[in-house]
């Protein structure tokens, strides 16, 4: 399943991250990884893993968005 989606999902998480490629792959592999700690079974593995990608983009977006805040204020 890796194989077949990875390179189907990266862009979607891209697109969140503004681009940021590296850290796509990395949320990619991260819901990979959860996915694969589960073992759940999955009927619809495209709706599930586009929707788990999105979230998991957006929580990386909104935790560089903090890390980014607190370092302002450090500085």
């Amino acid at each position: 399943m890796y194989k077949t989606w990875f390179d189907k999902l990266v862009p979607v998480a891209a697109a969140i991250l503004n681009g940021d490629t590296a850290g796509a792959e990395d949320v990619v592999q991260d819901v990979f990884v959860r996915l694969c700690e589960k073992s759940v079974q999955i009927r619809n593995p495209e709706s599930y893993l586009t929707q788990a990608v999105t979230k998991e983009a957006i929580n990386a977006l909104h935790k560089r968005e903090r890390e980014r805040e607190i370092l302002d204020t450090l500085i």
